[in-house]
């Protein structure tokens, strides 16, 4: 079976990412990591937190041909992650919770006729809601990027991509909301004096 394409949806992820530098809604604190294993030697490591008023990001290449670290700016993770758009299918991962290095290596062990690029994001968006709940987005995702959709068909299939739009997974997901009731009303507690 043929693996689905994920193209909006990475489109999507990447817009969500570029937008926490400037569009963080009162009452709510973003917590994101992205990497990026380009084709080649290049693997890209960006993260960051932000609230309003605050934010903070790192990012850091690593050449694998040279074994060399450089600090970069985090506003190069869009123009990095352009890069990206250029594989004729992206699609997602949807095997067992593992690090972006561990598919990479999976699927160069699947002998595909070009190596795929991955990139992998989390994203926790926590908000304040009324009452003492807290409301938390969140999104585990791993893309792969194939050079040509027939490169894809080398892949066997534990592997694990996702071979329709509507796959459901306990582990990789995208805005998933879940409701925490984080505080305990006053007049609910009892105390005691002795």
């Amino acid at each position: 079976m043929e693996p689905a394409s994920f193209r909006q949806a990475f489109f999507d992820t990447v817009q969500e990412l570029t937008e926490f530098a400037d569009d963080i809604a009162p009452e709510e604190t973003v917590y994101w990591s992205a990497e990026y294993i380009a084709r080649g030697t290049q693997w890209y490591y960006f993260n960051g937190y932000g609230r309003p008023g605050e934010s903070d990001s790192i990012a850091q290449a690593f050449d694998l041909g040279t074994h060399s670290m450089t600090d970069v700016d985090a506003r190069l993770m869009s123009l990095a992650f352009l890069d990206f758009q250029d594989n004729e299918l992206i699609t997602a991962y949807t095997g067992e919770r593992c690090h972006s290095a561990h598919v990479a290596s999976s699927m160069l062990c699947a002998s595909t006729q070009s190596a795929p690029e991955v990139i992998s994001v989390e994203v926790e968006r926590r908000q304040r809601l009324a009452g003492g709940v807290e409301r938390q987005a969140r999104t585990a995702f791993i893309f792969v990027g194939f050079e040509r959709a027939d490169d894809a068909a080398d892949v066997p299939q534990e592997v694990c991509l996702a071979t329709s739009r509507e796959f459901i997974s306990p582990l990789w997901y995208r805005d998933r909301i879940r409701l925490i009731q984080t505080e305990v009303e006053a007049s609910h507690r009892v105390v005691r004096e002795t």
